[in-house]
């Protein structure tokens, strides 16, 4: 399984910030998490940053081949002043 990172307002709602998910791809990774922690969860991925194993993903690839052992962190889009 695929371990997922979740910071700021991801993290807040899932209600969890690592959660290991089984997929085979980015956007599956990103589908099967829309699915277990709802639609709040959705309206926070526009605009997230993309790493896995401290790669950052550039663009909207999301075709990527994930193994078991990856580890991809969500960094939403924050702001504050």
């Amino acid at each position: 399984m695929v371990c997922l990172q979740l910071y700021f307002t991801l993290r807040e709602q899932a209600h969890v910030s690592r959660a290991e998910i089984p997929a085979r791809t980015l956007e599956e990774l990103l589908a099967r998490a829309t699915e277990r922690f709802g639609e709040g969860f959705a309206r926070c991925l526009p605009g997230t940053r993309v790493w896995i194993n401290d790669d950052l993903v550039v663009g909207s690839a999301r075709d990527i081949a994930l193994a078991p052992s990856d580890e991809v962190v969500l960094l939403p889009p924050v702001s504050g002043g």
